[in-house]
């Protein structure tokens, strides 16, 4: 927080997705302090797409009282690779 009073924030997922998870979704920051976000991916039983969502970050911050953050996320399958062994006598 780089004013001079405290920042109150609440943050909204839009659209509201199973596959994100971020905590905390709200609190207040000290002047000169900062906060951290735990931000957690889950793409098990996902199908492989590209998946969208955005955080709306809402304070009383009187010059930015919406920041919006795109979240992406790209659920590949990973594929084995067999090779096979050779088995050489010296």
């Amino acid at each position: 927080n780089s004013g001079s009073a405290n920042l109150t924030w609440s943050l909204v997922v839009t659209p509201t997705v199973a596959w994100l998870d971020v905590l905390p979704v709200s609190g207040d920051v000290a002047p000169g302090d900062s906060t951290t976000l735990t931000v957690q991916f889950d793409a098990t039983g996902l199908p492989e797409a590209v998946y969208t969502t955005t955080l709306h970050f809402v304070s009383n911050d009187p010059n930015k009282p919406l920041v919006i953050v795109p979240v992406t996320m790209t659920v590949v399958t990973t594929r084995a690779i067999y090779l096979p062994l050779v088995l050489r006598n010296y």
